[in-house]
């Protein structure tokens, strides 16, 4: 550790021997002595600046020590003064002291008292170079700050302004340092709250955390988060010491935030935001939606508890969940289809989109998902396909049935002579039935598909649904034939009536009982339900066909609408696929019921007016 120099000290006397004995004891307590004889050479002396403390006689020949005082003070301000008198004459001493002597001291001098009075000099100037140090950081810090730092008057006359706080103001409209320098500033919704928090402060309170604004003439706007004290006296009097942080950028920061936090929030596709993981399948949720939450049926709640893996199919996207998996550790997006699981167990299909989110450092901390329900456009791709599959096959309609009409038609003039010329030979005649139904059978299907192929033409009408119903049943007798069957009708609504088709829902309620009987044993017992549900917005009719049949696979039940495909040992395959078109050109929809009891169960939604039915469809999409 270095020593610090011995503090050196001036003796003005014109005594010899009294000068060189203060030398002695002076060299003793460690100090560093000089002496001249005069107060004169005393304000000539080479090194004066760097003296700590002047033993000055108060008797010289030259000056008195009230006439020296003065010039010393002003060479070196800094430098203590003790007066050393032989006479105690209280008035010169006060004199003295008021001139700027730090001390007096008596002759003859007590070592003891000298070497006292010395450290309290040395002591009194360590301190206030000390002081002015700290003042010199402190200025230093204040003036530095990025920080609001006032200093106000009860009359919010200003006092202080850092450099900051005077380039906030400057900012908005100019300085004003008057009476309405701030208050004049603070934006009229915030004046009457940060004028009463004002005046707390000056009642003793502490304010912390105080948050208001400024505002130009212009309406520009800056946002403070404030703290204040009292201060009992400032330069000779009361007043308020602010320190505040300018945080507009972190208020419009929330801003936008809370904006982006609403877009999310209203937006049709399910937003989902998962930490970091090795599996997506199994991230933390830290955010997730509302319109997810719609899609999937659940509340939030349960899908930050359960994560992805809640709506995600895990045995029908066991490989592509793998994919997901590698395409994000390779810090890349990713963009796919996949089969979801709503919370009542229905699946349908999504489109899911995956990014990784870096944070500054480049560092992936979390995963932002968009998930978004395609199961419209996938049905309106099914459409789409059917009408080219159609178009197709109308077009090859027209060419065969123009070729094959003539030829079916000799076919069966050259069996009905046949049939004339064998009469009474039972087993050609036999042979010849079989030929003529196989060739009925072959006109059917020719028919089945000229049916399918053409254009579909819904002119709705008002109809009692269940009459429609009943004649279908009615037209089936020959099928009912020799079998004990039944039709039993659950009516859960008091409105049957609904704008159809009748010719061609009566052929969907033909084809649906014609394929329950046939799937039934000898016992065939169909029971059908009509109910009520809400269709996009609108009243819809729900008939529900279930029979007692041994039901289907779930092999079969995905492709019961494909055409040509049939269970049944006679047939075309195009009853169903024909019953869905005249369905679903009724704004309605027909599919498969839960698998869950016996035998097999055909729902039917048809809305009461499909028009209706159609502009909300169209708005929804």
């Amino acid at each position: 550790m270095l020593r610090s120099a011995p503090a050196r000290i001036l003796i003005v006397d014109d005594d010899a021997d009294i000068r060189a004995n203060l030398c002695d004891i002076l060299e003793m307590f460690g100090y560093e002595p000089s002496s001249v004889g005069t107060s004169g050479e005393a304000l000539r002396f080479p090194s004066l600046s760097s003296v700590s403390v002047i033993l000055l006689d108060r008797r010289l020949p030259d000056l008195r020590a009230e006439e020296a005082l003065p010039l010393l003070r002003e060479l070196v301000p800094e430098t203590d003064v003790v007066i050393v008198t032989g006479h105690a004459d209280l008035d010169s001493t006060i004199s003295a002291l008021r001139l700027g002597a730090s001390d007096y001291l008596l002759k003859p001098i007590n070592p003891e008292a000298l070497r006292i009075s010395i450290e309290r000099c040395l002591e009194g100037r360590r301190l206030r170079n000390e002081k002015q140090r700290t003042e010199a950081v402190f200025r230093q810090l204040v003036e530095s700050a990025g920080s609001v730092i006032t200093i106000t008057r009860p009359d919010h006359s200003i006092v202080y302004l850092n450099p900051f706080a005077e380039s906030l103001l400057r900012s908005l409209d100019g300085l004003d340092r008057s009476q309405r320098g701030i208050a004049a500033r603070i934006d009229p919704a915030d004046r009457e709250r940060a004028l009463a928090a004002f005046g707390r402060v000056l009642n003793g309170d502490e304010l912390h955390d105080f948050e208001f604004s400024v505002a130009s003439r212009s309406g520009e706007r800056r946002w403070l988060l404030c703290n204040a004290r009292r201060l009992d006296d400032f330069e000779g009097g009361p007043a308020v010491l602010l320190v505040g942080h300018d945080i507009t950028a972190r208020r419009d920061a929330e801003q936008d935030l809370k904006l982006l936090n609403a877009a999310i929030a209203n937006l049709e596709e399910g937003v989902l935001l998962t930490r970091i993981e090795d599996s997506w399948l199994e991230s933390q949720v830290v955010y997730v939606n509302a319109a997810l939450c719609r899609m999937m049926r659940c509340e939030p709640n349960e899908i930050i508890d359960n994560g992805p893996r809640l709506f995600i199919d895990l045995l029908a996207n066991s490989s592509l969940l793998a994919q997901i998996d590698a395409t994000l550790i390779a810090g890349s997006s990713f963009t796919g289809e996949c089969l979801a699981r709503r919370k009542d167990g229905t699946g349908f299909p999504i489109e899911l989109h995956l990014s990784p989110v870096t944070d500054a450092t480049g560092r992936r901390t979390h995963v932002v998902s968009t998930i978004r329900d395609i199961t419209e456009r996938r049905a309106g791709e099914e459409r789409l396909l059917r009408s080219e599959r159609l178009a197709a096959i109308g077009k090859a309609m027209t060419g065969l049935a123009h070729e094959s009409r003539n030829a079916l038609q000799r076919a069966q003039a050259s069996l009905d002579l046949l049939a004339i010329d064998l009469e009474g030979n039972d087993q050609a005649t036999k042979l010849i039935k079989r030929i003529q139904v196989a060739q009925g059978d072959l006109h059917r299907l020719y028919e089945d598909v000229r049916e399918y192929a053409r254009p579909l033409r819904i002119e709705p009408r008002r109809h009692r649904i269940d009459e429609l119903l009943r004649e279908a049943w009615d037209e089936l007798i020959l099928q009912r034939a020799g079998r004990e069957t039944s039709l039993t009708e659950v009516i859960e609504t008091d409105d049957l009536l609904c704008h159809v088709e009748a010719f061609a829902i009566k052929q969907v309620f033909h084809n649906l009982l014609d394929n329950s009987l046939a799937a039934c044993a000898q016992e065939s017992h169909i029971t059908v339900t009509w109910g009520e549900v809400d269709w996009h917005g609108g009243s819809a009719l729900w008939v529900s066909i279930r029979d007692n049949g041994p039901g289907v696979s779930m092999e079969q039940r995905a492709r019961m609408f494909e055409e040509f495909f049939t269970t049944k040992t006679r047939g075309t395959g195009l009853g169903l696929a024909i019953s869905r078109r005249i369905i679903e050109g009724h704004d309605g929809c027909i599919s498969v019921g839960d698998p869950g009891h016996p035998g097999l169960e055909m729902i039917i939604i048809l809305p009461r007016r499909p028009d209706l039915a159609a502009t909300a469809l169209a708005v929804e999409k």
